[in-house]
C-alpha cells in the first residue's frame, strides 16, 4: 500500500491511497494544489502547533478582527515568496531520523525552511480569537506552521483546530470514501485518472507481448513525453515514454 503524500493525525480528508501494482503509477500522478478548510484558534500555543498538542504559551489576542482586513494580511505578507519553516513535529528526516519522533523525546533540532504558495484564501469567519477559512495552496505547504506564522503577524499566538483536506492533485473530497468502506469496486478509474495528464493510446496482443518484455515498439502518432497504454479491458496498463521514433517502456503496471 502507497499513499500519495501525508495527512496530520487530528485532520481528516482526501489522501490519495494506492495496492497492490497501482502503487507504480504514484510518481505519474498529479500531487501540486491542495485546498484546505481549516479552523485557527488565537491567543494559544502549543509544541505540535495544533489542537493534539501540549500548551506552551498563551497570549493576549484581538477578538474582533473583521475578516476581511485578515484576507489583505495574509495576501501582504504570505503570497509572494512565503518562506515555511518545516515544523519540528513532522515526517520529514533530519539526519536520518524522523523529525516528529525526535521531537517527542525532547531533542530540539534545526528544521529546514522553504518556499510554498498560497494561490488562494478566503476567510469565513472570524469571532472571538477564531478564524475559520479555506486555502489553496502548493504541495508541502503546513497549515500548522501557517497558523502560527499568521498569530505573529497578528502579534498572538494561534493554533489549528480543524483541519480538513478537501482537494489533493486530481482528487476531491466529493469523489472520496472513508477507508473502511474502500474495496475494488469503489476504485477510481484508472483510466479517467490517467487520461488527465497523459496521451492514451490501446495495444494490441503484439504490442502488449513487446512492451512486456521491454522491447520498444514504433511512434506512429510521434508522441513526445509520457503516455499510456492500455490492453482491451483497460485495467492492465504500461507507462510508455516517446522518445524521437521510439516507445520506450517507463513502468509496467498489471
Amino acid at each position: 500500500m502507497g499513499f500519495q503524500g501525508t495527512l496530520d493525525v487530528f485532520a481528516e480528508g482526501v489522501l490519495p491511497v494506492f495496492t497492490g501494482s497501482y502503487t507504480k503509477i504514484i510518481p505519474y500522478i498529479y500531487s501540486g494544489v491542495k485546498d484546505y478548510l481549516f479552523e485557527i484558534q488565537l491567543g494559544l500555543k502549543t509544541d505540535t502547533l495544533d489542537i493534539t498538542g501540549s500548551i506552551i504559551e498563551k497570549k493576549d489576542f484581538p477578538k474582533n478582527l473583521p475578516r476581511e482586513e485578515i484576507e489583505i494580511l495574509i495576501k501582504k505578507e504570505f503570497t509572494d515568496e512565503y518562506i515555511q519553516r518545516v515544523p519540528e513535529y513532522s515526517a520529514v528526516k533530519i539526519n536520518g531520523a524522523v523529525a516528529y519522533k525526535l521531537a517527542r523525546k525532547g531533542i530540539s533540532q534545526d528544521m529546514p525552511s522553504k518556499e510554498v504558495k498560497i494561490f488562494d484564501v478566503k476567510i469565513l469567519s472570524s469571532d472571538g480569537g477564531i478564524i475559520t477559512g479555506k486555502i489553496s495552496v502548493s504541495s508541502g505547504f503546513y497549515v500548522r506552521q501557517f497558523a502560527n506564522d499568521l498569530g505573529e503577524s497578528l502579534k498572538t499566538y494561534a493554533i489549528v483546530t480543524k483541519l480538513q483536506r478537501t482537494k489533493s492533485g486530481d482528487f476531491s473530497i466529493e469523489e472520496s470514501i472513508k477507508m473502511d468502506e474502500a474495496d475494488e469496486k469503489r476504485a477510481v478509474n484508472l483510466k479517467k485518472l490517467l487520461e488527465k495528464r497523459m496521451k492514451i493510446i490501446y495495444m494490441n496482443e503484439e504490442m502488449t507481448k513487446d512492451l512486456r518484455n521491454g522491447k520498444e515498439i514504433p511512434n506512429t502518432s510521434n508522441i513526445q513525453g509520457l503516455c499510456v497504454a492500455f490492453d482491451s479491458d483497460e485495467r492492465d496498463c504500461i507507462i510508455l515514454s516517446g522518445e524521437g521514433e521510439a516507445l520506450k517502456v517507463k513502468r509496467i503496471i498489471k
